[in-house]
């Protein structure tokens, strides 16, 4: 009878045990089978997400690049608009006008400046008239090399980006590469959208914003006359005298040998 009992309790636990084990089996099979549609899941959200990357990619580039033209395009429109000969008229005639009503003491008609005894030098002056423009800048300067257009480089650019218009004058360099604008200057002119006009026996140094205010000086655009050189000039903001250098530059464009 012990016997009995004892094989029947064997029977059992061996049925449980085998029970138990088919339970695990299939337990480890669904987790393999959710495991896989886990990865599949993954798989497909990834796929998804980098489509969608690519197509948030492909329309920030499509908004940019259309955005991008219609800023290009109106800078453009506004370069134009600037250099447009009714434009610059008529700026010429507004700020001769205000000028006319401003008063000796509220901004001094005439700065006396110089190289380096004053306290103010020519250099700085320059730099900050050129940062003052609107929309035209006429220099004069029978040289112009590296040096001196490296200090006023950037005003000029970001004026000429704005739709300024800017004119140098200088002489012919008789194919003599110490005088006249170096090769380096007039590429950098042609690049900034500026138009070079050469004058055979220019000798004035000026240089002239807006109609608004002018430096007449004794200084080349060069190292030597920002910075070697004892040089001086003044800073002129009479509305009179500014008409008077504006048709002496009117003057001298007529003179012109060669615009470039």
């Amino acid at each position: 009878m012990d016997d009995y009992i004892t094989g029947l309790l064997l029977v059992i636990f061996i049925a449980l045990a085998f029970i138990t084990l088919l339970a695990k089996e299939s337990r480890l099979k669904k987790l393999h089978s959710d495991k896989g549609l886990l990865l599949k899941d993954n798989m497909d959200l990834s796929r998804k997400i980098s489509l969608m990357e690519e197509e948030s990619h492909r329309l920030r580039k499509a908004y940019t690049a259309r955005w991008k033209d219609r800023a290009e395009k109106l800078q453009m429109e506004l370069k134009e608009a600037k250099r447009s000969a009714e434009y610059l008229e008529a700026k010429k005639m507004e700020n001769l006008d205000a000028l006319a009503r401003e008063t000796r003491e509220v901004r001094p008609m005439v700065i006396f400046l110089d190289t380096s005894i004053g306290i103010t030098t020519l250099r700085e002056a320059l730099i900050d008239m050129i940062s003052r423009a609107e929309f035209e800048v006429d220099l004069v300067s029978p040289w112009i090399k590296e040096f001196a257009w490296q200090a006023i480089r950037d005003e000029l650019q970001f004026f000429t980006d704005h739709g300024g218009s800017l004119r140098v004058f200088t002489r012919p360099s008789a194919g003599d590469s110490g005088q006249g604008v170096s090769m380096e200057v007039r590429e950098n002119i042609r690049r900034i959208g500026g138009e070079i006009i050469l004058v055979e026996g220019l000798h004035a140094k000026l240089y002239l914003a807006d109609r608004r205010e002018a430096i007449v000086t004794s200084a080349n655009l060069t190292k030597g006359g920002l910075e070697i050189n004892l040089e001086s000039g003044v800073l002129i903001r009479d509305p009179d005298a500014l008409r008077d250098i504006g048709d002496f530059l009117d003057g001298l464009y007529r003179l012109k040998v060669e615009t470039r």
